[in-house]
């Protein structure tokens, strides 16, 4: 089971043990914020040499970045993000 999948069952087991309709809220993710060109270029490199990209300025609204704060997932389920930027990108295009 790869890591995400892990975070989303342990968070669904712990919905499903409660008899309430307090809810918890987790972020998932790495805790670290890549570029989208970071991402293009281990595509280009491991992927997909001959991968067309084109460059088109920023949206209205769009963040300059998003990164997740996982720590109330590292604590409430002992979860860890481990993949790296490479693999989760190659793990994500094969899918």
């Amino acid at each position: 089971m790869n890591e995400l999948s892990q975070a989303h069952y342990l968070v669904y087991e712990s919905l499903s043990n409660r008899s309430t309709g307090n809810y918890e809220v987790y972020n998932i993710g790495s805790g670290v914020g890549y570029s989208v060109n970071q991402i293009v270029e281990i595509v280009k490199s491991k992927i997909d040499p001959n991968l067309k990209i084109s460059i088109v300025p920023r949206r209205d609204g769009d963040p300059s970045k998003i990164i997740a704060d996982t720590s109330k997932a590292n604590k409430s389920f002992d979860w860890q993000h481990k993949s790296s930027c490479e693999e989760m990108s190659i793990s994500g295009w094969v899918s």
